[in-house]
């Protein structure tokens, strides 16, 4: 799922529940899970108080939504001001960054859903863009020398692109052969700049309707079929969006299982996309439910997700979303652990104790 929405929110104050005042009254134990576990998907821009709030109730990692065009508004030409405001943002209150890429600049082409991958100037374009980000914002990068008094949280995890297995967030009719031929450009450029970053695998949702996509089964089939090889991304990005809890786990099985059987034990799943939403009637209100029923569904969710993360080598969960978008119809910008006014949902509660226990 990805949204183009920017900073609409950042000026409301959270409100009376607490989601920002509310402090981290005891350092988190997560001995159960590997660092970075608890994630967030923003879908505005991060302000430095969501920021502070979203640590405060145990979130750990923020899924950053990368737009080329804002860091490359014309060709060769780029500001980072718009991602160093960002950045400053989220390491200040101590979280670390999972970068999301996505999207084709207006200059390049004139469907931005498209992957750049269709001429050779698109992909040197791309590979560029890829490797001054990597230069920018990854270890060593030039950000963390200008901001030396900031945390340190370079960007070690490139997921390439969004739910490459549904038509619309590829453009067109969805193709396994040519998302390994985005995978592999972007994995040469990022690691010439940092051969230990991490390649994420696109977010894939694992059973689109008749028209909407390619089963993602079926697509990874594709892929290995095409020459796709487990040394070209080190996880495996799922949006097992479920009617209940219930399905999640065997969901999450069916792929821990067909990476197993292709040789790619090695290969972590990161959950990059998970929610339920209150509010909204369109689309896929499959995922609606109550205030309650959410909470009680992040529970159960995140309770059988840390049981079963060392068999389904399970390293990060990111829930959709922080905060809901008012006025919007859509059921996955009603995920929000907040209210569009700021206040503090059931769920809100349900995630800082599971996060902070």
């Amino acid at each position: 799922m990805k949204t183009v929405v920017v900073g609409i929110l950042v000026g409301l104050t959270l409100a009376v529940t607490g989601a920002e005042a509310a402090p981290a009254a005891k350092p988190a134990n997560h001995a159960k899970v590997p660092p970075g576990f608890f994630g967030m998907v923003p879908l505005t821009d991060p302000s430095a108080a969501d920021a502070r709030a979203m640590s405060a109730a145990g979130v750990q990692s923020l899924r950053l939504l990368v737009y080329w065009e804002s860091a490359e508004p014309t060709p060769g030409n780029y500001d980072w001001s718009y991602y160093d405001s960002i950045f400053t943002n989220i390491a200040s209150a101590g979280l670390s960054t999972a970068a999301q890429f996505s999207s084709t600049p207006r200059w390049l082409s004139d469907n931005a859903n498209r992957p750049p991958i269709y001429s050779s100037a698109q992909i040197a374009a791309w590979q560029g863009f890829l490797i001054n980000f990597a230069r920018r914002y990854g270890p060593g990068g030039t950000f963390w020398e200008q901001h030396a008094g900031l945390p340190y949280r370079p960007v070690t995890s490139w997921e390439i692109w969004n739910e490459a297995n549904l038509t619309g967030f590829w453009g067109g009719p969805p193709s396994a052969r040519d998302y390994l031929g985005l995978l592999r450009a972007s994995g040469t450029a990022i690691r010439g700049v940092d051969p230990a970053a991490r390649i994420v695998f696109s977010g894939l949702f694992p059973f689109p309707t008749p028209g909407e996509g390619v089963k993602a089964l079926k697509f990874l089939n594709a892929f290995y079929a095409a020459g796709g090889t487990n040394k070209m991304f080190d996880a495996l990005s799922l949006h097992p969006y479920s009617v209940s809890p219930k399905d999640l786990i065997p969901t999450c099985r069916r792929f821990r299982n067909f990476l197993n059987r292709h040789g790619g034990r090695r290969i972590a799943i990161w959950i990059t996309e998970l929610g339920w939403g209150t509010g909204g009637h369109i689309p896929n209100t499959f995922y609606r439910t109550t205030e309650p029923k959410q909470a009680a569904y992040l529970t159960r969710s995140f309770k059988a997700l840390i049981e079963a993360r060392r068999s389904l080598r399970l390293q990060r969960v990111f829930w959709v979303t922080w905060r809901d978008l008012g006025g919007s119809n859509n059921t996955f910008f009603n995920m929000g652990l907040l209210r569009a006014d700021g206040s503090a949902k059931p769920a809100y509660y349900a995630y800082r104790r599971l996060a902070l226990r």
